[in-house]
């Protein structure tokens, strides 16, 4: 059963999502369209010159500050997969160069990469080989994280939360040996990263922040819950599902947390299912309807309005973005033609901060002429 998160010891499995798009010129930064009613829909399509692109994070810091990581894949032995950044301003989708220093430090064996964002001046960049990548609204600064933990090689990430200048925390896995993983947190406070020791032995997927000294995250096994000094783990009844595999999370307050992954079904399958905790007790709901296939309920953020967003990704098939609202999980409208392939969906949704729009990144196609894609729901934020 796969999981959405990406890494050395994680199964890279995103979704497909059915559109229609042209292609558009190479390198092109393309301005948004005026404001559409809500649903879901393709904003921009974004191509290199030989090069595959796949994005594969998002995120806003406000309605005319967002940035995009993707796969920059050569289609030749003359072009190398490096990481590429893309930044919205308020009119339009743009690349953003990183200088040689940074693309040398990062090499080209570890092109998936999550980013986070606080303001403008404090943007984070990770890599699943252990590298961060810091904008800090003047220059690009590089670096490692710590393995202390972890000596067996680098830590791959597949989450982040960027809290403030001083307050950056970058998950993932770690490895103790050649075929033993552990959980990997670490956090940085203005100065210096320090690794943490946190619970599970599969790489933590998914992080969200109540407060500082509240933060929960979800592994394959399980949840822990940091609450400023430690981590602990958090028990799920065994009630809620059989084989109940956690890839996010969005936590409101203590009395107020979803995760979401996949469990399985009465039709042989597994699929796409939300817990949520009121504070007592935990509830488990699947969403759609069960099959003999495998889905997962990833890229949980929240709406701007009370509700959560979410992916309902398949093994096969399209995806489906889901919507938890008024107390119950809907399949959302989206404003997407005709069929094609859209992958790489994973860590790929952000609320844009004040508002209720919410953008979306992914792909379209595959090696060698894979396209970059943007998608949003609500209004274009200016």
């Amino acid at each position: 059963m796969p999981k959405l998160a990406h890494g050395r010891a994680a199964a890279v499995c995103a979704g497909v999502l059915a559109l229609c798009a042209g292609t558009l010129p190479a390198q092109a930064a393309i301005p948004v369209g005026p404001a559409r009613p809500a649903g879901w829909r393709v904003t921009a399509i974004l191509t290199i010159p030989h090069e595959s692109l796949q994005f594969d994070s998002v995120a806003a810091d406000r309605s005319d500050d967002a940035w995009a990581v993707a796969e920059g894949e050569g289609s030749g032995r003359q072009v190398p997969t490096v990481l590429t950044v893309y930044r919205w301003r308020g009119r339009k989708w743009s690349r953003v160069p990183l200088p040689g220093r940074v693309l040398k430090t990062l090499g080209t064996e570890s092109p998936h990469a999550v980013v986070g964002a606080s303001s403008p001046a404090n943007v984070w960049i990770f890599d699943d080989s252990g590298h961060w990548v810091r904008w800090n609204g003047r220059r690009w600064s590089v670096g490692r994280l710590p393995v202390t933990d972890s000596p067996a090689g680098a830590p791959g990430i597949d989450a982040d939360l960027v809290l403030g200048p001083h307050d950056v925390w970058a998950f993932g896995f770690g490895l103790r040996g050649p075929f033993t993983t552990i959980a990997y947190a670490a956090h940085f406070d203005g100065r210096h990263w320090r690794e943490t020791l946190a619970p599970g032995s599969t790489g933590i997927s998914g992080a969200s922040a109540v407060s500082p000294a509240d933060i929960w995250t979800v592994t394959d096994g399980g949840v822990a819950r940091w609450n400023g000094r430690s981590w602990r783990r958090v028990t799920l009844a065994s009630k809620l599902g059989t084989g109940l595999l956690l890839d996010s999370v969005v936590a409101r307050s203590d009395r107020n947390v979803w995760v979401a992954g996949l469990a399985a079904n009465a039709r042989g399958g597994n699929s796409g299912t939300a817990v949520h905790w009121n504070g007592a007790a935990w509830k488990s709901v699947q969403v759609g309807r069960p099959t003999s296939q495998t889905s997962t309920l990833a890229s949980m953020v929240p709406d701007g309005h009370g509700g959560i967003w979410a992916l309902n990704v398949p093994d096969l098939g399209s995806w489906q973005p889901w919507h938890f609202t008024g107390g119950r999980w809907l399949r959302a409208v989206t404003h997407i033609a005709s069929p094609g392939q859209v992958t790489g969906m994973s860590s790929g949704l952000a609320l844009v901060p004040g508002s209720t729009s919410v953008w979306g990144v992914g792909g379209r196609g595959a090696y060698p002429d894979g396209k970059g894609m943007i998608f949003l729901d609500g209004r274009v934020p200016r």
